[in-house]
């Protein structure tokens, strides 16, 4: 695994580089095609509410600190399609309120567009994610999905105890940060 690592978004520091060389696996794999890179980097990962393909919260701590309470970590957005600044502006709240109830998150930002030769500035506003998925069936939890052709029998019913936990879970941080 180690030909394939980039581990160029840790710092010098980092205790990993004393099993491994920094100029090898850092400095000379720094922005190279063909290689893994940790997207948090060095920092911990406590905690990620992902509510779309490709939309998640990531809570990051960083590798040399303690920290024992939420908002002292590190917030990290992904939106598909939405610029990082706009994606930030979406509070906790109102992202995990798609669990509570259907609804439409959308985002406002301002981007430069290109045409034929004349830049113009614009405004969009998009909707950035919202609580309905419709490439698969979700089961009576709301948190599980399976394949529209899944042929097993009472699929469309959830018992799973980790289900449970997580509605749980969600409603505590919801009533947390509301």
């Amino acid at each position: 695994m180690s030909d394939h690592l980039d581990l160029s978004n840790f710092p010098p520091t980092h205790p990993i580089f004393k099993m491994f060389s920094y100029e090898e696996f850092a400095a000379k794999r720094k922005s190279q095609f063909g290689y893994l890179k940790v997207d948090s980097g060095a920092s911990v990962i406590r905690a990620q509410i992902v509510h779309k393909k490709k939309c998640y919260e990531t809570f990051l701590e960083e590798y040399d600190a303690i920290t024992t309470y939420l908002h002292d970590l590190k917030r990290k957005v992904t939106l598909k399609g939405c610029q990082a600044g706009a994606a930030e502006k979406l509070t906790d709240s109102e992202i995990l309120g798609l669990f509570q109830e259907p609804g439409v998150l959308k985002a406002r930002f301002k981007s430069l567009r290109s045409s034929k030769h004349i830049i113009s500035m614009i405004q969009q506003e998009k909707n950035v994610s919202n609580s309905f998925d419709n490439s698969a069936m979700y089961r009576s939890c709301g948190l599980c999905n399976v394949p529209f052709d899944c042929t097993l029998d009472n699929i469309a019913f959830c018992s799973s105890v980790d289900c449970k936990l997580m509605r749980l879970l969600l409603d505590i941080w919801y009533r947390v940060v509301s």
